[in-house]
């Protein structure tokens, strides 16, 4: 199988005369347009994660992500991206009772947030205290996993992926999102769910905890500081526009899903069906982009690429491969 269509042999030899090697063993290419060899990738389609089979909505992103193993570096991250990564990480550690407010700030420095976005964030975290979400979180968390891994074979495939938190009889998924309602509609979940669920058999249920990212911006004559307090004031005064599901009598919140409300026959052909497509693309060499997942949810991180056709190392990097 030939991926490379540049690829061209020096006389004599197995190897392309492109390829440079670096002194890491990494192997590049010498082409204006390219970045890393693309003949020294390792192929896997028995293993399918969920974020590839997730991926496999466009060929193109499955394409740099998994053939080409390229990911974004993190300062290059969309600063929504960003910000879902902080507030996982403030939730895992609500729950973890390991909060330290001060590593808001220093991831916040570490991934160059704008201020306005720090400011928002900050709210939140207020705002969870306030009303008692960040309580409500740590009930059961004797019998909470966090970044619980899971795997099994379905109709052939290793299938693995991570719950955001695990308990004895279900799991939760923390999201952060300026369109809430994506996350809370089944149909968006659908697969990582219910993979999930056949992934882990004891589980009875899902709790999407699907918080708002707020919206407002920060005026010229208004300081950081007081632009936070504005937002957390709203947040507070409307907490089931912002956690959504919230109980306040509770503080909990999030979306429910139940395991007899997914049809399992229809994922497992799903899994055979994305499984054998993969293979055959790979094999043709048929990649092309799906326009429609572009900005769906938010904006991809290979947009640029499809843009202008170029890989930059100073942008992306290669991908580490998690076993």
């Amino acid at each position: 199988m030939k991926l490379c269509k540049n690829k061209t042999l020096k006389h004599g030899k197995d190897q392309c005369i492109h390829n440079i090697k670096a002194n890491d063993g990494t192997c590049l290419c010498s082409l204006g347009a390219e970045f890393l060899c693309l003949e020294n990738k390792n192929i896997e389609v028995h293993r399918l994660s969920m974020s590839a089979i997730a991926s496999w909505n466009c060929k193109m992103k499955y394409y740099y992500k998994y053939i080409r193993k390229l990911s974004i570096r993190d300062e290059y991250k969309s600063p929504a991206l960003k910000a879902g990564i902080i507030w996982d990480n403030y939730c895992e550690d609500v729950v973890k009772g390991t909060v330290d407010y001060n590593k808001l700030t220093i991831a916040c420095e570490k991934y160059n947030i704008p201020k306005a976005i720090h400011g928002k964030l900050s709210a939140l975290v207020r705002a969870c205290i306030e009303l008692g979400v960040d309580s409500a979180m740590t009930i059961n968390n004797k019998e909470v996993v966090t970044q619980s891994k899971c795997s099994g074979e379905i109709d052939g495939y290793e299938i693995v992926g991570v719950l955001d938190r695990k308990y004895d009889e279900y799991f939760v998924e923390t999201k952060l999102s300026s369109r809430p309602s994506y996350y809370s509609e089944k149909q968006n979940i659908y697969n990582q769910v219910g993979i999930y669920f056949m992934l882990n058999p004891e589980l009875e249920k899902v709790i999407m905890e699907v918080t708002k990212m707020p919206a407002q911006k920060i005026t010229q004559d208004e300081s950081v500081e007081e632009f936070e307090d504005r937002v957390c004031a709203d947040i507070i005064k409307r907490p089931s526009f912002y956690f959504i599901g919230i109980d306040r009598a509770s503080g909990s919140f999030g979306t429910t899903f139940y395991r007899q409300e997914f049809n399992y026959d229809w994922l497992r052909q799903m899994i055979h069906k994305v499984g054998l497509d993969i293979r055959h693309t790979i094999d043709n060499d048929l990649w092309y982009p799906n326009h429609a997942m572009c900005m769906n949810p938010f904006m991809c991180d290979f947009f640029d690429i499809h843009k202008t056709g170029g890989i930059s190392d100073l942008i992306f990097k290669e991908r580490d491969i998690k076993k």
